[in-house]
């Protein structure tokens, strides 16, 4: 209701009660029904005592009334605050049960997930075995099967959430290509050298690949043989790739390589190994070196569109011909040691962005090149960068 028709309501409410006590008082007076005719008995002094007393009840009904009223506004607050309070425990305790059923679940579901990780490990436990039993067999497809069987199941751990697993199969992996080299025939060593190497290249080709990305494992290759043609290389930050005791007895190639952890090349070159688009980052490092080698092949590593952005490049070889060409130095460090009795190095159409030459040897700068003689064609160096001079070591 408006507020305006209140105010009327109880204007009219309060003369109707007003008039209905005046016209009592008079009739008590009077003894009379009719107390408003006119009655010789109602003077001027009783129609005053008459309004003051009707007045005065009426007030004290008013009081009486807004007492029971507030009295009524006070019950049903507190009916009210009772029901609000009862209504909130209501919800506190289901929110607890909720928060209880919530936790059951969660735990249940732990529980779940701890037996299913129990029962996938349990299953990749007897691949494992019969894996290495495959490894072991007379027979060679049986052996391939079973280095193939090996990377599925190294990346199956990985999927599984077993990182520190699939590292187990990768040494697995890398233990069997050393072992396989005194043991079998050339043709079969050859195959499973292949074999092995090819599994290996494949996972090493980008993140891309999740759980089939091992750039960021410990990958050792020894006694290898041959060394393997590398392609769209990508080593992570926590990867070391380690090819040991290789052979490059023809053309190898490493062509689309990311190195940003550590990668090293040790063998014998009595070939040509060539990188193409290799690109060294901050945190990566590719070490290269090779032993004496009677070969009257030529022996020579060259660098083309190479990139040094923060990283190492450490080259120490007995003597062959290195060379950099169209190559780009920006930051990290450089050292090439190709021995200074037989050795030539090489820079063609390079660009040195800072010295890379830099904190590299013993005594600094000086010792980063060792070689027979060193060549710098239409390479470039800005203002502050220096090109540096061969270090001539002092015999013993």
């Amino acid at each position: 209701m408006k507020l305006w028709k209140l105010i009327v309501l109880g204007v009219v409410v309060s003369v109707t009660a007003l008039t209905a006590l005046i016209w009592a008082f008079a009739a008590y007076e009077t003894a009379n029904l009719s107390p408003l005719s006119h009655d010789p008995r109602l003077t001027q002094d009783k129609w005053f005592e008459i309004l003051r007393n009707a007045v005065t009840t009426a007030a004290a009904l008013g009081v009486g009334v807004t007492l029971f009223l507030s009295y009524r506004r006070q019950l049903t607050a507190e009916q009210t605050q009772r029901v609000a309070a009862d209504a909130q425990l209501t919800a506190a305790k289901a929110q607890q049960t909720a928060a209880d059923a919530l936790d059951v679940a969660n735990r249940q579901h732990a529980l779940d997930q701890d037996r299913r990780r129990d029962a996938i490990s349990s299953n990749l436990r007897e691949r494992y075995t019969k894996v290495a039993e495959q490894l072991g067999s007379e027979h060679l497809a049986v052996r391939l099967a079973g280095i193939y069987s090996l990377a599925a199941l190294a990346d199956d751990w990985a999927d599984a959430g077993f990182p520190d697993e699939r590292q187990v199969c990768i040494n697995l992996l890398c233990v069997y290509y050393r072992s396989n080299q005194s043991q079998d025939a050339e043709e079969v060593r050859k195959e499973i050298s292949e074999a092995i190497s090819q599994t290996i290249l494949d996972r090493l080709k980008g993140p891309d690949g999740g759980t089939k990305y091992w750039g960021g494992s410990t990958i050792k290759l020894t006694n290898g043989g041959e060394s393997p043609v590398f392609r769209d290389l990508h080593l992570s930050e926590a990867g070391k790739l380690q090819i040991w005791q290789t052979r490059v007895a023809s053309h190898r190639a490493i062509a689309g390589a990311h190195i940003g952890g550590d990668m090293q090349i040790i063998g014998k070159f009595g070939g040509s190994l060539v990188l193409t688009d290799v690109e060294v980052v901050e945190t990566g490092s590719l070490w290269m070196g090779s032993g004496q080698d009677d070969s009257d092949t030529p022996k020579s590593i060259h660098f083309y569109s190479a990139i040094l952005d923060g990283g190492r490049i450490t080259i120490f070889t007995a003597g062959a011909d290195v060379s950099f060409t169209d190559c780009k130095f920006q930051s990290g460090s450089l050292v090439a040691w190709v021995g200074a009795e037989g050795g030539h190095l090489k820079f063609s159409r390079c660009t040195f962005t800072s010295d890379v030459f830099q904190n590299v040897g013993l005594s600094g700068q000086s010792e980063a090149l060792v070689a027979k003689n060193l060549t710098f064609l239409d390479c470039h160096f800005p203002a502050g960068v220096e090109q540096p001079q061969l270090f001539q070591p002092t015999p013993d």
